[in-house]
């Protein structure tokens, strides 16, 4: 598949994210504990799907792009799985389920 095919695929489930990002907020504010768990699973499995196209760009990257494409990858990554850290957590507390008991 086309390299550019990919990034942009990848670019428009990162706006999903980031849009999801912000109605999850919303139903934090709400009490909505459904929809708060439903843009949840929305998200992780979205993530799942960065991670394979990430995956794809990696090996098609040229070298002398290579190291910069790991870096915003990883970044992004990274910031991305702190904050759903942080959102799987306020959803155990809201169930007044243990974290630890909890698995993804």
């Amino acid at each position: 598949m086309n390299l550019q095919k990919i990034q942009i695929q990848r670019e428009g489930h990162r706006r999903f994210i980031e849009k999801y990002l912000e109605k999850i907020e919303q139903s934090k504010e709400n009490d909505s504990l459904t929809d708060f768990h439903a843009i949840l699973k929305a998200i992780e499995a979205k993530v799942t799907i960065l991670e394979t196209l990430n995956e794809k760009i990696l090996s098609q990257t040229e070298i002398d792009g290579l190291e910069e494409e790991i870096f915003q990858t990883d970044t992004y990554s990274a910031e991305l799985d702190i904050q759903l850290c942080r959102l799987r957590l306020h959803y155990t507390k809201s169930l007044c389920i243990p974290p630890w008991s909890i698995r993804k």
